[in-house]
């Protein structure tokens, strides 16, 4: 249990293709794990994926991420 109790925290990640949930997801279960150990265990995560990819794809991700953030509430 960590000195930080009550709080959560928004991870907000950026990537040029597409890893969410995936092996290749390195930064959110790391971030997720280090959070934690500090006493913040409520994480959300808004993904903004494919943005090197095509255009269409690239243009999906912004979309996705941006009702991510428009589904939290604070």
């Amino acid at each position: 249990m960590g000195l930080i109790e009550g709080k959560r925290a928004i991870i907000v990640t950026t990537r040029g293709g597409a890893h969410k949930g995936g092996t290749t997801d390195h930064v959110v279960p790391y971030l997720t794990t280090v959070l934690g150990f500090i006493g913040i265990t409520q994480v959300e995560t808004v993904y903004a994926e494919a943005l090197n990819m095509v255009p269409d794809a690239a243009e999906a991700g912004i979309s996705q991420a941006k009702l991510a953030i428009d589904a939290i509430t604070l």
